[in-house]
């Protein structure tokens, strides 16, 4: 489906946090370079909604102006009563995509696996855009909206 599978992001460990994490020296060199920093893997976690927003804003404030590939997918918990009776309230998932629309101008690539109700807070201007992929899952059973 990609032809160039480097494109995509892959969900793994956080290169810059385990480099940040060997020494000081590290830290100060991992912190101060944005390259580091273009490739983020954001989880839409429903306990976790605040943290996860301000781990995201940073991360892509590290990146700088540089071109950014960009993977948001939501968490998918195990299915228990529990998980039943948490799924009736509603998360709001606003303030990451706050933090992602804000850098918007400079993804290069989006991968996003999330529900249907999630796709209206996707906004801004992509212009150098180059790869979008989507995962819809939900809805009333037909096909997800168009993009104009």
């Amino acid at each position: 489906m990609y032809p160039d599978q480097e494109i995509r992001p892959q969900r793994k460990k956080p290169t810059p946090l385990v480099l940040a994490v060997v020494c000081q020296q590290w830290r100060q060199i991992v912190l101060a370079t944005p390259r580091l920093w273009t490739v983020a893997s954001i989880k839409i976690a429903k306990r976790a909604v605040k943290p996860c927003a301000q781990m995201t804003q940073e991360w892509l404030r590290r990146s700088g102006r540089l071109p950014l590939s960009l993977e948001i997918y939501e968490e998918k918990p195990r299915p228990t009563f529990m998980s039943y009776i948490n799924q009736r309230s509603a998360v709001d998932p606003t303030p990451i995509f706050e933090a992602v629309n804000a850098h918007m101008h400079h993804v290069r690539s989006l991968e996003v696996h999330f529900d249907m109700k999630c796709l209206p807070f996707l906004r801004g201007e992509a212009w150098t855009m180059r790869n979008l992929y989507l995962s819809i899952t939900g809805g009333q059973g037909g096909p997800p909206p168009a993009f104009v």
